[in-house]
């Protein structure tokens, strides 16, 4: 099983904490085995399963694919390569529609969609203009981060 969680702000490790305790309490209800095993060393980040569902023996590998990952793979060809992906993905959102579909959603999923965007043209942007906004940089970051978990989990919100 292969799991790619998009990109958002949960550790890899969170994810396998939500299988056991998720998987903990669906055996409990149907009343199967469950085992989990972290990942022998190497390779993605995942876990091993192993369970009995009605008298069967089921075995899984579990790879969680972090999305940081992806985009940092997709990245590594050069700067120039990632500013024409960059033209690319938005002349792609913008010929389709898909941007402005994107803009009525919640703000927290268009500011995560957007913020890579504004990141990669910030760094265009010459040295006196960065220079300015980077005293307001925490205090965005903390507005921002904190919309964002209220946006994916909704039952925090105080």
């Amino acid at each position: 099983m292969i799991y790619i969680p998009g990109y958002n702000l949960i550790p890899p490790r969170r994810y396998r904490e939500l299988y056991r305790t998720e998987g903990a309490a669906q055996e409990a209800i149907s009343r199967y085995e469950l085992a989990l095993r972290p990942r022998e060393a190497g390779g993605t980040y995942g876990w091993s399963v192993r369970a009995r569902i009605e008298q069967a023996e089921v075995e899984a590998e579990v790879d969680v694919l972090v999305w940081s990952d992806i985009v940092q793979t997709s990245m590594a060809r050069s700067i120039p390569a990632t500013y024409l992906q960059l033209v690319r993905t938005a002349w792609i959102y913008i010929s389709t529609g898909a941007l402005r579909r994107l803009m009525r959603l919640r703000k927290g999923p268009v500011i995560a969609a957007l913020y890579p965007v504004g990141m990669l043209l910030g760094q265009l942007a010459p040295k006196p203009v960065q220079a300015y906004p980077s005293r307001l940089d925490s205090k965005l970051e903390r507005i921002d981060m904190r919309t964002i978990r209220e946006s994916i989990y909704p039952s925090e919100r105080r």
